[in-house]
């Protein structure tokens, strides 16, 4: 029985509702694209922190409490010779450190609880385009490059 007979299966049976046959579906999809996506294979091998000050001026956030923004860049090394870098385009014509791997870093921006066990211990990770910030906009009603608490709704 293929995917497509069990994904069937479940829509036509009487016993499921919409809702599981949507869930099945994705779940399919999900594993398709897993199966197919080809993970590179990339080590942090050291985080430097640029700054770290109080988010939104040190406003609370319910239940959280105030906020603070670390920022900072990761230092990444990969292995040019890994079968899975392999879709890194010119990686062979990259200068390689002394283990013969090649070297990158990518910043990052990290708003946290200043009190870790006040928060829900959840991370909502963005991942930027360019440098271009976007979750808080998307959810705060916050349209800047710079985080902003925006609505608050986070």
């Amino acid at each position: 029985m293929t995917g497509t007979d069990r994904v069937s299966e479940v829509i036509n049976s009487g016993t499921t509702s919409r809702l599981a046959a949507v869930a099945v579906v994705l779940a399919l999809a999900a594993a398709t694209l897993l199966s197919v996506a080809t993970p590179l294979a990339a080590e942090v091998v050291r985080m430097e922190i640029t700054s770290r000050e109080p988010f939104a001026d040190g406003e609370e956030f319910g239940d959280a409490g105030a906020y603070e923004i670390i920022r900072g860049r990761l230092h990444y090394a990969v292995d040019p010779a890994d079968p899975a870098n392999a879709r890194i385009v010119d990686i062979e014509l990259a200068p390689r450190n002394a283990e013969g791997r090649v070297e990158f870093a990518g910043d990052f921006v990290l708003i946290k609880p200043v009190d870790l066990s006040r928060g829900n211990h959840r991370l909502l990770y963005d991942v930027n385009n360019r440098g271009n910030l976007v979750m808080m906009g998307s959810y705060n009603g916050a349209w800047c490059n710079d985080p902003d608490p925006g609505n608050g709704f986070l």
